[in-house]
């Protein structure tokens, strides 16, 4: 008799995890950073609003006026839900510190701003890849946001990093 509730509570818990995970992770974004022979990369998708704690994002180190290939890549990674009309907006802004939470706003010292809006059948993905040089020393944000999932979804998603611009 106490093989049938454990048996029961395990496989509730797996299908629990199963759910949770699905819905955590149903849409990606992901970053990397060229600069001479490094290559920095984004670990995770956060969303936006959220309860918990980030960890710090990455920092990628320039010079002033080094070259430096920036890629993203956005992908609906459910297998059922597609999500119409997904604004991904990707912009490069100085910010007054390495790391700061706010993000700041853009209407000045953007050093790179894009966008695309598309639908994301399940597993259907976008990327994007540019070089750019940095003219002023300073700390930067790179963020790779969604507009649009909100309303529907409850959150948007993004990927960040820094950079540092010496």
């Amino acid at each position: 008799m106490i093989r049938l509730p454990t048996t029961l509570l395990a496989t509730f818990g797996v299908l629990v995890a199963a759910t949770a995970s699905a819905q955590a992770g149903e849409f990606e974004i992901t970053i990397n950073v060229d600069v001479a022979d490094r290559q920095i990369s984004t670990e995770e998708t956060a969303e936006s609003p959220t309860t918990r704690t980030l960890p710090p994002r990455p920092v990628a180190e320039l010079t002033q006026d080094q070259t430096a290939r920036v890629s993203w890549h956005a992908e609906n990674t459910g297998d059922v839900k597609e999500f119409k009309e997904v604004l991904v907006h990707f912009f490069v802004v100085r910010e007054e510190k390495t790391g700061q939470a706010e993000v700041p706003k853009l209407t000045k010292d953007v050093t790179y701003e894009g966008a695309l809006t598309m639908d994301f059948k399940p597993h259907e993905n976008a990327d994007w890849q540019w070089t750019f040089r940095i003219h002023e020393p300073g700390s930067y944000l790179l963020r790779v946001e969604t507009i649009g999932l909100r309303e529907e979804h409850g959150h948007e998603h993004y990927a960040a990093m820094d950079l540092v611009v010496k």
